[in-house]
């Protein structure tokens, strides 16, 4: 099953095991000077339980300090403990989350988490199995179960390659696809394999009982104004919220860049910055296009560079109006990939794509070739709105 997963990660995997179970991760290598640093899988020097994050904390400090006082002593004894037991210092999301998880429970930890997250965690006292995902479903997390074993990874594909597991496909979700339906609700293409769905808890005892529930996260705007997304608010709290997007927003930017190891600088007069070389996916849009200006203020514009498929004969889908607009009130440098040659089936006998079904992007081309010509220009990180 590690072995199946190898196209996820791409350092060496981790293991634990206990009470019957094992549970391993492969891990995509990340630099040492970064909040998440560490593997993603998690254990106590007393075994009470194993924790396998897939996923990103994007919020780390305001977490923290939801904490109370008592909670948060605890929370630090139980991270120093982690410590004491891990190969690496006890500072990545799951380690984190592993202490948040024995010190406010299940469900509160799961309500308080602001990121991308697919998760098992592995209760050993309890002989308790707990699988949960983010309520976006960024990450994914599929199961199945055979006789006495339940198997649990982020691909389909890879509980399909299981022993024991049926793996066939499915020829109900097939007929879904062709049919052009919606699939059932966790459906995969492969008999006997399920998806956990978005904001989907899935709680299975040693003895198969299972139980089924879903999470809402704590929202945002019970900080700010008290209120909920239907109930009028003052100019006042929709500028605080505006300010609170744009923080978000900059420091999930700035959270991807940390990962490049690069020097922090001051740049006229500005708070410290990075200076590694930068690429981001840019179109017209809106989303590609915060990010763009947000990288930019994180990093010198010299370092900045747009990577961008273009239209030359389709015209209509042509975006370079807007993209050239921002690129020059930027001031960052940019890459043009021409792209009307690279439309879907051009080329049936190399249809790649996700190994879990026979889906495809029709920009899987345009965006492949973008990715190559920024891997080209030795770019060490790209940024992406919803590319």
């Amino acid at each position: 099953m590690v072995a199946a997963l190898g196209h996820l990660g791409a350092g060496d995997p981790v293991m634990r095991c206990g009470a019957g179970a094992a549970v391993g991760v492969v891990p995509f290598p990340a630099d040492d000077s970064t909040q998440q640093a560490g593997p993603p899988l998690a254990a106590d020097v007393h075994g009470t339980l194993i924790l396998a994050f897939d996923g990103r904390l994007d919020d780390r400090p305001g977490l923290w300090s939801s904490l109370s006082l008592t909670e948060r002593e605890r929370a630090g004894s139980l991270l120093a403990e982690i410590g004491r037991s891990a190969e690496r210092r006890a500072n990545s999301d799951a380690a984190l989350v592993h202490a948040l998880w024995r010190t406010l429970g299940a469900e509160e930890t799961l309500r308080r988490l602001r990121g991308p997250f697919a998760l098992l965690a592995f209760e050993l006292q309890a002989r308790r199995v707990v699988l949960a995902r983010d309520p976006m479903g960024t990450r994914g997390l599929s199961f199945g179960v055979h006789a006495h074993r339940l198997v649990v990874a982020s691909d389909a594909s890879a509980v399909a390659a299981a022993e024991g597991v049926e793996g066939r496909l499915d020829e109900r979700t097939m007929a879904h696809f062709f049919a052009l339906r919606v699939p059932e609700d966790g459906a995969t293409f492969f008999r006997g394999v399920r998806d956990v769905r978005p904001g989907e808890v899935l709680s299975m005892a040693l003895d198969r009982t299972v139980d089924v529930t879903s999470f809402a996260p704590l929202c945002v705007l019970d900080s700010v104004s008290g209120g909920t997304f239907n109930e009028p608010r003052s100019p006042q709290e929709d500028h605080m919220l505006h300010q609170l997007l744009r923080e978000r927003l900059r420091e999930a930017v700035r959270v991807r860049l940390a990962g490049t190891g690069g020097d922090a600088v001051a740049v006229e007069g500005r708070h410290p910055e990075f200076r590694s070389r930068t690429g981001v996916t840019l179109s017209g849009g809106l989303d590609s296009s915060a990010v763009a200006a947000l990288a930019v203020d994180l990093v010198w514009p010299s370092a900045v560079e747009a990577f961008s498929y273009v239209f030359d004969e389709l015209v209509s889908a042509d975006e370079r109006p807007w993209m050239d607009a921002l690129i020059a009130r930027l001031g960052i440098q940019a890459t043009r990939v021409p792209a009307d040659g690279l439309w879907p089936l051009r080329d049936r006998t190399d249809w790649g794509g996700y190994r879990g079904g026979p889906e495809r992007s029709p920009y899987q081309a345009p965006m492949d070739a973008v990715y190559a010509a920024a891997v080209s220009a030795g770019i060490p990180v790209m940024l992406a709105g919803a590319f």
